[in-house]
């Protein structure tokens, strides 16, 4: 759950049908080995807007300047209604905010705070801006804690290993495989237009004999054979 403003969209899981007019769900992510998260939910918090304020307002990035974040109180009640419609015990609830930029850590600190002591799973304060920060918020935050290292993000960038000590539970690098394939992909076009070839390009990244072993096609030919 995020305290952004944002625009309402049909929540997706039948569980949360009494949370649905509050937010949407959010499809699985991925997580650091420090914990492991079977399913999570993030429930925007939306307020009715006008189509001219939802161009003006919409959603961000917590990287970005100029946010917008509803009432800590307002939040809360959101967590509290996740909460009651949650029939799964694995089923995790994060309680993120990208109040950190507007309103400073300390407000931040005390809504994660006070969404965990409402039933939130995990404690998430989107964009720490300094490294004496993500020392801060362990110290402040007695719930599990999740940290973003998003390079060339506002937080610097710590190794797992640091993150584990400082007492994070889950770490994540959200959009970095998107850069490291969008520069590879733009570097196969470039030789592609460049040269007319690219398999001096493709070859020495992975091979077409790694690429089958990697998706198991020699297993999917031969079930045929093994049925």
């Amino acid at each position: 759950m995020t305290d952004r403003p944002q625009q309402h969209k049909p929540a997706k899981a039948a569980n949360c049908q009494r949370a649905r007019a509050l937010s949407s769900l959010f499809p699985r992510r991925l997580h650091a080995h420090f914990y492991f998260v079977p399913i999570t939910i993030q429930l925007p918090d939306l307020k009715s807007q006008t189509s001219f304020n939802l161009a003006r307002w919409a959603e961000r990035c917590g990287h970005f300047a100029n946010k917008r974040v509803i009432p800590s109180e307002e939040m809360v009640l959101k967590i509290k209604a996740a909460v009651k419609a949650k029939s799964d015990p694995d089923f995790v609830i994060f309680a993120r905010t990208d109040a950190r930029q507007m309103n400073g850590l300390d407000d931040a600190i005390d809504r994660v705070n006070r969404c965990c002591d409402s039933g939130a799973d995990i404690a998430f304060i989107e964009a720490p801006e300094s490294r004496a920060e993500l020392e801060e918020i362990p110290k402040r935050v007695k719930h599990p804690r999740f940290v973003n290292m998003l390079t060339g993000g506002v937080t610097p960038i710590l190794s797992v290993k640091e993150l584990e000590q400082l007492g994070y539970k889950i770490v994540v690098c959200p959009i970095e495989s998107l850069m490291v394939c969008a520069r590879a992909m733009r570097d196969l076009c470039e030789a592609w237009k460049n040269t007319g070839r690219a398999d001096k390009l493709a070859t020495p990244a992975m091979s077409f004999a790694e690429v089958k072993q990697l998706l198991g096609v020699e297993e999917f030919l031969e079930l045929r054979e093994r049925l």
